[in-house]
């Protein structure tokens, strides 16, 4: 599995984000059961641990896409986060007029956006579940199912 190191903003397809009241202290538990939920759903994709800006994160790879998932304890709070990127979004290295033909060339296939959003989907349903396996107050479940994921621009 290739791992992508070069997390960045500007290849951020979607994002979701929610905020755990009182549920810092389980950072360890929410990643466990991110990747026992997607060992259920998907058997051939591992889940990768990985260290940015010292902090733990989960990467899963899938083709030309990949999701990161954070969980940051911050306060009594645990922050949960989870994007979907892909090397294909952002601008070219390239100087001048050769770096906008290549982020030109730089096209995704209709089924390649579908097996992307099919990918993301499944990942983020898999740390949605995660996060209502840990709340423990029904309040804090309503919450979770009233937040959505947010496109940040066509692929």
């Amino acid at each position: 599995m290739a791992l992508h190191r070069d997390v960045k903003l500007a290849k951020v397809i979607q994002d979701w984000n929610a905020i755990l009241n009182n549920q810092a202290e389980k950072q360890k538990e929410f990643y466990k059961y991110v990747r026992e939920e997607f060992g259920k759903r998907v058997k051939s994709i591992e889940v990768a641990e990985l260290v940015f800006e010292e902090k733990e994160f989960l990467q899963i790879v899938y083709e030309n896409f990949h999701c990161n998932i954070f969980a940051i304890p911050f306060g009594t709070d645990l922050y949960i986060s989870w994007d979907q990127q892909s090397p294909k979004i952002g601008a070219s290295k390239a100087p001048g007029v050769f770096g906008v033909i290549a982020s030109s060339l730089r096209i995704f296939k209709y089924t390649e956006v579908k097996m992307g959003s099919a990918f993301g989907g499944v990942v983020l349903a898999c740390v949605r579940t995660a996060a209502d396996r840990i709340v423990e107050s029904d309040k804090e479940r309503l919450k979770l199912l009233k937040q959505s994921s947010g496109m940040l621009g066509a692929m």
